[in-house]
């Protein structure tokens, strides 16, 4: 599905609670993309967190490890979830 910017930043506004989820093996890209989004999220007054199944590589903490303390946000049943994908932000199926 292919929105433009401003569709998809009126979609953003429409749920209050964030759990952004990381592909398998991030890389630098997918990270900065995360948190940055989370951080975006969180400065208009949203609830946002980053998860993902594997660890950040070390070489890439230098871009989580002073935001984490950001993330306080612990994601519940009802968090709507967006993942990061190589195309760009997608709303998962389940």
């Amino acid at each position: 599905m292919d929105i433009s910017v401003r569709e998809m930043a009126e979609k953003l506004k429409e749920y209050d609670n964030y759990c952004i989820v990381y592909h398998i093996r991030p890389d630098g890209d997918c990270i900065g993309s995360a948190f940055g989004l989370c951080l975006a999220l969180q400065s208009v007054g949203k609830k946002c967190t980053v998860r993902g199944q594997d660890e950040i590589p070390r070489i890439h903490r230098y871009m989580t490890d002073k935001v984490y303390y950001l993330l306080r946000f612990r994601p519940f049943h009802n968090a709507h979830k967006l993942c990061m994908v190589c195309q760009g932000l997608r709303q998962p199926d389940a």
